[in-house]
């Protein structure tokens, strides 16, 4: 068996439950993870990833248990090729693209939304993802305005579209001259929104990661500051893509 226990919120559990699928359908162990689906989730009834509802059945034993923490599982492929008979406990973040790399079709489908987005977007409407103190996030983490200013000089749009954790920030109010129209809409509706933009700007965020990995987007702007910087733990980069366009804490592309 395998068996996630969840830590964090949305975008954190999406590479736990990814993590843990994977492992569970390349090892053809029974997955045990809840499906990332409705209240548990701080989503609405109803709302969520429905294909994670599906079960993944398999071996299952108690015997021996083996724990992960943490981000890194040191060697994936060492783990899946072990045919000790064990339990694995996924107790950890896992945020390393490397794990997921392989497995991309399946996990598209496992996150696959068929809802249509709260708005429409044409295809030259820039959505701006920027996160602020939702949960204590600290305020010196978050990127500042001139970052998305110097960001928005470079990149052509028609509207700025605002997806954001805290609308009534009164740091909003710098983007005035932009015009942008702000998606209020509850969550799951914002990452969808996000998911089906074609010019996306990342903020230091795994629910946006996931919501631009997921979209069909064809230009993605990609902030390496704090965690989102590859160190010997969390690695995000996606580096077989071209559409992900890397950008330094300035706003310059780098």
């Amino acid at each position: 068996m395998i068996e996630v226990k969840y830590l964090g919120t949305l975008g954190n559990n999406m590479f736990q439950y990814a993590l843990g699928r994977i492992l569970a359908e390349e090892m053809g162990y029974e997955l045990s993870a809840e499906p990332i689906y409705g209240e548990n989730f701080l989503l609405r009834e109803g709302e969520g990833f429905k294909n994670t509802i599906e079960k993944v059945e398999g071996k299952s034993y108690d015997s021996s248990i083996q724990v992960f923490t943490q981000h890194n599982l040191q060697d994936l492929s060492r783990i899946l090729d072990d045919e000790n008979e064990r339990r694995i406990f996924l107790n950890g973040w896992f945020q390393r693209y490397e794990f997921i790399k392989p497995y991309k079709d399946r996990i598209k489908h496992w996150y696959e939304i068929t809802d249509d987005p709260p708005m429409k977007l044409n295809s030259n409407d820039l959505v701006l993802t920027i996160r602020r103190t939702w949960k204590n996030y600290p305020i010196e983490n978050c990127l500042p305005f001139s970052f998305f200013e110097n960001l928005l000089e470079k990149i052509e749009y028609d509207r700025v579209i605002i997806c954001t954790d805290v609308f009534d920030d009164p740091f909003f109010n710098q983007f005035e001259k932009y015009s942008p129209i702000f998606a209020k809409f509850p969550i799951f509706e914002q990452f969808n929104l996000i998911k089906s933009a074609n010019k996306i700007v990342m903020t230091e965020s795994t629910y946006c990661w996931w919501a631009g990995f997921l979209s069909e987007a064809k230009e993605i702007y990609f902030p390496l500051v704090n965690d989102w910087k590859n160190d010997s733990n969390v690695s995000l980069e996606i580096d077989d893509e071209d559409r992900f366009i890397y950008v330094d804490k300035n706003g310059d592309i780098v």
